[in-house]
């Protein structure tokens, strides 16, 4: 029987551990990246479908050997799934004015929503001289198309910025034609637990419906995968 592969970021986040559990019910091996251990075993217990590694993945060395020990193991990966990324407003960075506080949101974000998922791409296409059959799949955001200075957005700079950077960087590598295809996901509101956290009566004014409104990360981890991937 085919070994079927996943490398997956972003793990223990609500969308990255909806869209594991679901691969891992389908019999998926999924490898994943993480800084917090403790988290990943509160969410996934000792399942051996799910093999966890600390790696900084914002640091090029470190994920480079990373992959490297996978390839020199004979991993092939069906899909990469690159799900790390974090929303937080302007405003939560240090600084005396929202010009301070915006270029310290974008330099942070930019470490978390991009340089993340630049860092394992190169390093795959580093350490894989064939990826041909290997799906990418980059989960971007919406505000990846809102654009600077959105009025909606004055307190978003730094997100958006991230995810733009992200989205244009997966266009970039679409270009190259070394991966099997890679797909550009850019979703609104998904009712994590960190989104909760983000959009309330506090920050927006209003309180959303999370249960009838937005969706649930296991409604959108199975709309990747029967919508976008065909499984």
């Amino acid at each position: 029987m085919e070994k079927k592969n996943i490398l997956l970021t972003g793990a223990t986040g609500g969308i990255g551990s909806a869209v594991a559990k679901l691969f891992m019910f389908l019999g998926y091996t999924i490898y994943a990246p993480i800084r917090d251990l403790d988290k990943a075993k509160e969410i996934f217990g000792d399942d051996e479908r799910i093999i966890f590694a600390l790696v900084s993945i914002e640091k090029a060395d470190a994920t480079y050997e990373y992959i490297l020990g996978l390839k020199h193991q004979g991993i092939v990966f069906n899909y990469v799934i690159l799900a790390a990324g974090k929303f937080m407003w302007d405003d939560q960075f240090e600084g005396s004015t929202i010009e301070e506080q915006q270029k310290n949101a974008i330099e942070k974000l930019l470490v978390i929503n991009y340089v993340t998922a630049e860092t394992v791409i190169n390093a795959l296409l580093e350490a894989y001289p064939d990826l041909s059959k290997t799906i990418l799949v980059v989960i971007s955001s919406q505000a990846a198309n809102f654009g600077i200075g959105h009025e909606f957005r004055v307190n978003e700079e730094g997100y958006v910025v991230s995810k733009t950077k992200l989205s244009v960087f997966a266009r970039s590598i679409r270009a190259l034609s070394r991966f099997g295809n890679v797909e550009i996901q850019e979703p609104g509101r998904v009712g994590t637990e960190s989104a909760k956290e983000s959009f309330n009566a506090k920050t927006i004014g209003t309180d959303l419906d999370w249960e009838k409104e937005e969706k649930k990360p296991e409604e959108y981890a199975h709309e990747l995968l029967h919508e976008v991937l065909g499984l």
